[in-house]
């Protein structure tokens, strides 16, 4: 994707928290306090710091736009004041006893087998949610999570060979499925495991 595709992409994403939370305020309204309101509701959404910069980020990008001399459609862009920027976190591979340890505090099933395909791919909890069955060739031992139509960005989904360990236990669930979804539960599609997730690994 072409670097003017990406920032569309991502001014795109972007305004609709944006336009739901400022709403019709004229830019000479977006002080440094207002600012500060915007990034306190988005956490009280449970919204990450890193992803509230960026929604400011492309605010900002917006403001100094209309506000170039030669559209002159603001006087003056005003300064956007962000959270600071979020430390690096450091990566840090589970051990094979650990990952055994998390696997078996996951009561669940569909945590489990989330936890499983997270371990043995290594895609984005976004990717394995919104898997469905029919990208999951059992035959080739291939999960394919990029979705049709979807925009490819940098966090690139390719495909994952599905080892032993994977393979048993997706057999296992296709066979008890009720829905197209790989992961679900109580007869649908399960939209987080962030708090399951948590409750296991402090378990483990």
């Amino acid at each position: 994707m072409a670097k003017s595709d990406r920032l569309l992409a991502r001014l795109e994403w972007a305004h609709k928290p944006l336009v739901r939370i400022l709403g019709p305020k004229p830019p000479e309204a977006i002080t440094e306090a207002e600012c500060h309101r915007y990034a306190a509701r988005r956490r009280q959404e449970d919204v990450a710091d890193a992803t509230v910069r960026t929604e400011l980020q492309a605010l900002r990008a917006a403001l100094r736009w209309a506000a170039a001399p030669e559209r002159g459609l603001i006087g003056e862009a005003p300064r956007i004041e962000m959270p600071a920027r979020p430390e690096a976190r450091m990566i840090r591979w589970l051990t094979r006893d650990e990952a055994s340890r998390l696997l078996a505090a996951c009561k669940a099933h569909h945590v489990r087998l989330f936890v499983t395909l997270a371990l043995h791919t290594g895609a984005r909890s976004g990717a394995i949610l919104g898997l469905t069955w029919d990208r999951v060739d059992l035959t080739k031992r291939l999960v394919d999570f990029r979705e049709a139509g979807r925009v490819r960005t940098r966090k690139r989904r390719v495909p994952a060979p599905i080892n032993d360990t994977l393979y048993a236990a997706l057999v296992e669930a296709q066979a008890a499925a009720t829905t197209e979804y790989v992961i679900e539960w109580a007869g649908g599609p399960v939209a987080r495991v962030k708090h399951a997730f948590r409750d296991a690994a402090a378990r483990a």
